[in-house]
């Protein structure tokens, strides 16, 4: 139960700092810090080359293979916005039994992913990227 309310708590500061950064960045206590990390306004830039989305995302290589450098690792929005999603996962592992935790999960990262490119993003660019999620599946 303590081990609950310790998770739950940790939602909490995640959220408040995912909200400052959002829509208080300027007098909140990390305007003084890194803005290609903490400030949204510009952190988004981070998960590019130099800083140039024409030069194409950051990859890592790990045991030779290249991958794309996950945004979570790049700006502080989407690194406390991983951390959130992490301590629900053990919330409800800790309520329930760990593959119904994974399911939740799997299918929370699912929903995001088809709601996010199906209808947030315009059809020019979703028609793109449908069309480039087939094309690399073969």
């Amino acid at each position: 139960m303590i081990a609950i309310l310790i998770f739950i708590i940790l939602v909490g500061i995640c959220d408040a700092v995912m909200d400052t950064l959002a829509h208080h960045f300027s007098v909140s206590m990390f305007k003084k810090l890194n803005p290609y990390f903490w400030n949204p306004d510009v952190s988004w830039l981070s998960k590019y080359n130099d800083k140039d989305p024409a030069q194409g995302r950051v990859k890592w290589t790990i045991l030779g293979l290249e991958i794309i450098k996950p945004v979570s690792f790049t700006d502080a929005w989407h690194l406390f916005k991983r951390l959130k999603i992490t301590f629900w996962a053990i919330i409800i592992g800790l309520v329930t039994t760990w593959y119904i935790a994974i399911l939740i999960l799997v299918v929370r990262n699912a929903m995001f992913h088809i709601f996010y490119e199906c209808f947030l993003l315009d059809k020019g660019r979703r028609r793109r990227k449908i069309k480039d999620f087939f094309k690399n599946l073969w």
